[in-house]
């Protein structure tokens, strides 16, 4: 979690906490708030595929608090799990693909090339992004830092779908990702050799 991430917390915690009690008080299981999380933002994705941007923005916002909330229902309510963590994080990369894949069709769609590639290149460096920090966590190192992560590129991607700046916003991500790759995978570089080392 980034240092942005991690000053926001307190604020959103704060604000979801009515949200969790009520679905304590209905017993919904976090796994049911996790995939509830990942058809939301499926949805909101195809509407952005339609180029309705205020619905399809709307949706991905609050499938993107679903998908916010599922961690902290679990610890709520004392139902953390393995399963569930691995369910979460697969389902977060689903999360992360269709919004992204929504946009690259719809480039396609109208043969805008350079809007496409931005979204590849979007969808390539944001999986980096975890993929670096897992592969990393793997052999034994884990990488505090990141500059633009999760929480940072989906919101930026929710905004810019909301107010129809498709290609802005594919462009940041693109480039807060490629940066953070980079800065990981230097991390990794110098911890990873001081552990042969060691």
């Amino acid at each position: 979690m980034s240092s942005f991430s991690k000053s926001l917390k307190p604020i959103f915690e704060g604000l979801i906490t009515p949200i969790l009690e009520l679905f304590e008080q209905k017993h919904i299981s976090p796994n049911i708030v996790s995939i509830a999380g990942v058809v939301v933002i499926s949805v909101g994705s195809y509407f952005a595929y339609l180029d309705h941007n205020i619905i399809g923005g709307l949706l991905l916002g609050i499938g993107g608090i679903f998908d916010a909330i599922d961690g902290a229902l679990a610890r709520k309510t004392n139902k953390v799990s393995n399963f569930g963590a691995f369910l979460d994080s697969t389902l977060d990369r689903i999360s992360d693909a269709m919004p992204i894949m929504s946009l690259i069709l719809f480039y396609t769609k109208s043969q805008d090339t350079f809007g496409a590639f931005l979204g590849l290149l979007a969808l390539i460096f944001g999986f980096l992004v975890s993929y670096t920090k897992a592969r990393s966590h793997s052999l034994g190192v884990d990488i505090p830092i990141g500059f633009f992560e999760r929480t940072e590129r989906f919101g930026i991607l929710v905004l810019s779908i909301l107010f129809g700046f498709y290609k802005f916003g594919l462009l940041i991500i693109s480039l807060g990702a490629f940066y953070t790759t980079i800065e990981r995978i230097f991390y990794a570089k110098a911890h990873l050799n001081q552990k042969n080392i060691l």
